[in-house]
């Protein structure tokens, strides 16, 4: 037989072909690998061969050497999870006896981590435990020692039984004078986890004999006590002041996980007694109060040696906004203490010498010597931890460091409004920073701050600097924090307009985000823009000046600038001449979001009036309430109910009269989502899904359904389901916020769409439907689990339980035995809806380009161009289906996948797109538009199981989320050399 197969394989995978080209050559054929499988007997549920566990457990012997069995019990346990509760009972017992017998620690150690891979009962749990306590109750090995009481707090966490508990705590108690650091780190370990949380008085005890080990030579065991303190702390015991000074000391332990560990419970004593009172280092029999003494020594922690601790301390800093305000001052002071003597005024100095009555008479050497020169040791720690602890912490070498302290700066000068005009020069300095994290780090944190600072020409100037930075983040960060702020002066106002315009003449991509910061300053600086008009505007008294263009982007920013000024200053309007007047106007309709609206020039004729849409209704009760409900969005809720209930009406009437209310119905929603924004998209969304039912009607009632065969014109039909289908997806993907009640409806709408397209594939076209059934059966199960999942709070509609069904009963289901049962399942009515969840359209907006510029982009045939795209993305939460379509003048399409790290967080539920999209294409004879659009591609979401059912490109699952915008391109071709 293998003599047989190997002459197979080799006649097979070792043959020759003839290529016929020019000449005839023999080329052979690369043999294929073969990879050839043993057959595996398998036990159904997990694929684990019994016989092989079963053996490899046998062989589990302790007159065999400990390497042998320590092999054998590598191999069993790559079969674990098992399902076999024999296997898994003879091999505890094999286990148990192993443990006993053999001396090897490792093997024994190895024994125990086995015990908790078995598939145990609650009862087998607790029995297990008790065997392991028995087995570790005499152990002198520290490895077995470790191992076991690792399986039992595993084991112990899953129990939960309280008798356990106690005895694991008993033997941790015996444990604990082990020699060995790990035994005793483990038996803490044991201790925070297993210690009961309501039984505060036991904690209390347990805690101060936690507290005994924190004072142990071995530097693990320390920070083990701490940390176990700690947990102790979260479960609710009360840290004691009383260990507040034993901790301290171990601020300058020599090894740094234990310095770790002290600075957190440091900090966690200071929130629970934060205004005890305690006596000062210097022994002057002052008191201060433990937060602020707590905070003076983390600031200390700022210089430690460790990058780790002093990011520890610079962010528990941030979290401690109790302390005083002295002490926080001092935290951005280091010229408090200068060659460690004591620093006063000149004069002090002067009246000292008054009071003591002598004078240097220079015959005695040193005779007028500072008297106060200061020991290191009896520096106060108000002078030696709390003096520039945030100035070292901005100057540290690690970014991880400067990043903690701005995040701590940031949040105690949100506390303290004195302490925020402290902080405002330290952080405008960080605007230098080499890293770009944490230079938008400390723009972010002023922003954060501005309601309390006023900036100066000095520190405006520094931060202006920054403008010239490569980074868009860095522009766009400064230009929303320049619109918050407060200026002190005209000078100021001057300066950020005139650094504004030179970085929009370099950075074309900034125009809006310019606008919005210039919309800000006008509005924050209504009486500082005032005398600045005339020469913004290039005003004079005597001689009119020429018009300056409005689609000018630096006179539009001076206009934004002037024009929100003007809405705070009413003064300011009465210098605006006809010129300016007739710009608001335009300014007023093509950038309404930016131009406030003022009472000026309205004895002028506006050219841009946009007219409103009136509330003519087919229907006249729908019409009548439309009429009020373009004021009021709760008038739009009645008319929505209106509506819903002239639909449940309907339900009564004839097939031919429905068709024409809901017609009439999907007018009135339509109008409803142009007069109401507030709830234009529920009403958009219900629009869809009456007019799926439109669609829906018309493909059964029309003549080619009904006469239904591959030789008539089908091609209406085709597109008419094709509509319905992508009606359905779209209420699916292009709305946020729906609950899963309606989002099964609107689900079940989709397989009927989907059905009605495998009946039209087998019936009416010549094409394969294979695809098409295995697509319908597999979104039918997603359908199923879906219904499944949100249990009865939805029953299924009629089309969908006759499906359900049919399948069920379908041994064989082909594209032609389910085209000949669905087919008098279309009769089903599909079922009512109303939507009242708070839904949102997802929608987008093309910034740039502006599609308006007539100057075409010329570049040379076959090569690349960059086209910047600049969108806004409305109430989309994932974005990995998002993509960039471009249409070309031929009706090529293609669909763009910008990046991930293009996607940037822009404001809630707002996500913007910055990119540039690449095109190319041969040479054109004369400029022919591109057209640009924002689309949601769903091939890759609705092709669940196989990614070969669903076309990559089909323009079904398509969703198109923007108005295109064209772009005029001239692609030359490419210019011959000499």
């Amino acid at each position: 037989m293998a003599k047989a197969l190997k002459k197979r394989a080799l006649a097979e995978y070792s043959q020759t072909i003839l290529v016929e080209a020019a000449a005839a050559v023999v080329q052979p054929h690369p043999p294929k690998r073969l990879r050839l499988r043993k057959p595996a007997r398998t036990d159904g549920d997990d694929g684990i061969v019994p016989a092989v566990l079963e053996e490899e457990i046998s062989n589990l012997d302790p007159s065999r050497s400990s390497a042998d069995n320590f092999k054998a019990l590598s191999r069993i346990v790559s079969f674990f999870p098992s399902t076999n509760a024999t296997a898994e009972t003879l091999l505890m017992a094999k286990l148990k006896t192993l443990f006993l017998k053999d001396k090897n620690a490792a093997l024994r150690a190895k024994c125990l981590t086995t015990m908790q891979l078995l598939k145990l009962t609650h009862t087998d749990l607790v029995g297990t435990i008790e065997d392991i306590i028995r087995l570790i109750s005499n152990e002198s090995s520290s490895l077995v020692i470790v191992s076991g009481l690792n399986v039992a707090i595993k084991l112990a966490t899953t129990c939960e039984n309280r008798g356990i508990n106690s005895r694991l705590l008993s033997l941790v108690r015996r444990f604990i004078k082990s020699t060995d650091a790990r035994v005793k780190c483990k038996c803490l370990q044991l201790i925070a986890t297993l210690s009961v949380v309501d039984e505060p008085e036991g904690l209390a005890d347990t805690l101060k004999f936690v507290h005994s080990y924190s004072h142990s030579h071995e530097p693990r065991v320390r920070s083990a006590a701490f940390k176990t303190m700690l947990q102790l702390h979260e479960k609710g015991t009360h840290l004691d002041v009383s260990i507040y000074k034993d901790v301290s000391k171990y601020l300058d332990d020599d090894y740094e996980s234990v310095r770790l560990a002290a600075i957190q419970l440091l900090w966690s004593i200071s929130q629970t007694s934060t205004e005890h009172m305690i006596p000062t280092p210097n022994c002057t029999g002052e008191m201060m109060r433990l937060i602020d003494d707590a905070f003076a020594k983390i600031c200390h922690a700022i210089n430690d040696p460790c990058v780790q601790v002093r990011v520890l301390a610079a962010t528990l800093l941030g979290k401690m906004p109790q302390v005083g305000q002295t002490f926080l001052d001092q935290t951005l002071d280091k010229k408090l203490m200068s060659d460690m003597r004591r620093k006063k005024s000149a004069h002090e100095r002067q009246w000292e010498k008054v009071k003591s009555g002598e004078w240097s008479s220079g015959k005695k050497w040193a005779d007028d010597a500072p008297q106060e020169v200061m020991d290191a040791g009896s520096v106060t720690l108000i002078s030696s931890g709390a003096a520039g602890a945030f100035v070292h912490g901005l100057e540290d070498e690690f970014m991880e460091v400067r990043s903690a302290t701005v995040d701590s700066l940031c949040t105690l000068a949100l506390k303290s409004p004195d302490f925020s005009n402290l902080t405002l020069d330290f952080l405008v300095d960080m605007f230098n920073d080499e890293i770009e994290e944490v230079r938008l780090k400390a723009i972010d944190s002023l922003r954060s701050i501005s309601k309390h600072i006023v900036l100066w020409e000095d520190q405006l100037e520094t931060i202006l600097g920054a403008l010239e930075d490569s980074s868009i983040d860095i522009r766009e960060g400064l230009h929303k924090l320049l619109a918050v702020c407060h200026l002190m002066t005209k000078d100021c106002v001057k300066m950020v307009l005139d650094a504004v315009l030179d970085n929009l003449k370099k950075y074309q991509q900034d125009k809006r985000s310019i606008w919005k910061c210039l919309e800000g300053v006008g509005l924050n600086h209504p009486w500082v823009v005032l005398p600045l008009v005339p020469q913004l505007l290039s005003m004079h008294p005597f001689f009119d000046t020429s018009e300056p263009d409005p689609e000018d982007p630096a006179y539009v920013s001076v206009l934004i600038l002037v024009f929100n000024a003007a809405k705070g200053c009413n003064t300011m309007a009465t210098l605006f001449d006809d010129k300016l007047l007739r710009h608001y106007h335009y300014l007023r309709d093509t950038l309404p979001l930016l131009v406030p609206e003022l009472n000026i020039g309205n004895d002028l004729p506006n050219r841009h009036v946009i007219d409103k849409p009136t509330a003519t209704t087919s229907s006249s009760v729908v019409g009548t309430a439309l009429s009020s409900s373009a004021s009021s969005s709760s008038s739009g809720r009645l008319v929505l109910n209106e509506l819903a209930n002239k639909l449940k009406s309907a339900q009564q009437l004839s097939s031919e009269m429905k068709q024409k209310l809901n017609k009439l119905v999907l007018k009135d929603f339509k109008r409803i989502a142009q007069v109401d924004n507030e709830i234009a998209a529920v009403a958009k969304f219900t629009a869809l899904y009456v007019r799926a039912q439109l669609v829906y009607s018309n493909c059964l009632g029309s003549a080619s359904w009904t006469q239904l065969s591959q030789n008539s014109n089908n091609e209406p039909l085709k597109l008419q389901i094709r509509s319905f289908l992508q009606l359905c997806l779209k209420m699916q993907y292009g709305f946020s916020g729906l609950t899963p009640q309606e989002l099964g409806i609107i689900m079940q709408l989709k397989l009927r769409a989907l059905s009605l397209q495998l009946v039209y594939i087998v019936r009416g076209s010549n094409a394969s439907a294979l695809a098409s059934c295995q697509f319908l059966l597999e979104q039918a199960e997603v359908v199923q689990k879906f219904l499944e999942s949100i249990g009865s709070t939805i029953e299924d509609d009629e089309f969908t339980r006759a499906m359900f069904l049919m399948l069920d009963q379908t041994d064989d289901p082909k594209p032609g035995t389910l085209a000949k049962l669905l087919l008098p399942l279309f009769d089903k009515p599909v079922q009512l809806l109303t939507f009242a969840s708070p839904i949102k359209m997802i929608k987008a907006v093309i910034v740039e380009p502006t599609g308006e510029s007539d100057t075409p982009i010329k570049f040379t045939a076959g090569l690349l161009l960059g086209i910047s795209l600049d969108v806004e993305i409305y109430n989309l939460s994932d974005v990995s289906n998002v993509r960039v379509q471009v249409k070309y003048p031929d009706q090529q399409i293609h669909l763009l996948c910008p990046r991930r790290i293009d996607f940037r967080p822009s404001g809630v539920d707002q996500i913007r797109l910055l990119t540039t999209i690449r095109i190319s294409h041969h040479a054109w004879t004369e400029p022919c538009p591109v057209s640009i659009a924002i689309v949601l591609n769903l091939s890759g979401p609705e092709s669940n199981y196989n990614q070969k059912l669903v076309p990559k490109n089909d323009p079904t699952y398509i969703i198109q989320l923007c108005e295109e915008k064209q772009v005029l391109v001239a692609p030359k071709p490419a210019k011959r050399g000499l």
